[in-house]
């Protein structure tokens, strides 16, 4: 018998990891008592965080990219539309880009940083003044 109980709390679940860890550790066979309780636990706490933690699709994940001629941009991924959506920080100037993959993301960056600094060339502007706070 594998005396598995239902996850009804955090302590429950913070108990059920800590299960799921050890027996992991152990890397048993598909099918043996111990990888039928692996499997059993792993499905309870998977169902408990779906319920009680869930995660937003509509949330973007953020990042910052790697500076490009001295210039870095915030990045969004949108779940929903499946983008990149990005806008170089550190300027008093608006300048954003998309893109579908991380390869164009880089390349849309890298454009948007050159055609940056290529208008405040023409416009005999200041490349970029960086915005406080």
């Amino acid at each position: 018998m594998m005396d598995i109980k239902q996850i009804r709390n955090d302590e429950d679940l913070d108990a059920a990891i800590a299960e799921v860890e050890r027996l992991m550790l152990l890397n048993p066979k598909r099918g043996s008592p111990d990888g039928d309780r692996l499997e059993a636990m792993a499905d309870l706490v998977a169902a408990y965080e779906a319920k009680h933690y869930p995660i937003d699709p509509d949330d973007p994940v953020d990042m910052t990219l790697a500076p490009y001629k001295n210039l870095h941009a915030h990045v969004r991924f949108e779940l929903n539309d499946g983008i990149f959506a990005g806008r170089l920080a550190g300027i008093n100037d608006i300048v954003t880009f998309e893109a579908e993959t991380i390869e164009e993301l880089q390349e849309a960056f890298h454009d948007a940083v050159d055609d940056y600094l290529e208008t405040c060339s023409k416009i005999d502007r200041k490349p970029h003044s960086t915005v406080s706070g």
